[in-house]
């Protein structure tokens, strides 16, 4: 795996702070903040908490899991990360 050819992106709402993930929260938390956004934002990225949101958040959790183990595996020059 070549670091160069990496690209992690953060996509958000123009009015959502930089770099905050719903995974941050712990899972009741995350659960009744996606329901709220759901229910009270027009916001397209939001649809994503609607009623699969459990399907949703199993598979964020894989996919961040799969993602950090990728990362911690890379050998990076000088030991840097």
């Amino acid at each position: 795996m070549n670091i160069d050819d990496i690209y992690l992106v953060n996509y958000r709402h123009a009015a959502s702070e930089p770099l905050k993930s719903i995974m941050q929260l712990p899972k009741e938390n995350a659960f009744e903040v996606a329901q709220e956004l759901y229910k009270n934002s027009s916001c397209r990225a939001h649809r994503r908490f609607g009623p699969d949101f459990e399907f949703y958040y199993t598979y964020r959790l894989e996919v961040e899991k799969w993602l950090y183990e990728k990362f911690v595996s890379v050998d990076f020059p000088n030991g840097e990360r």
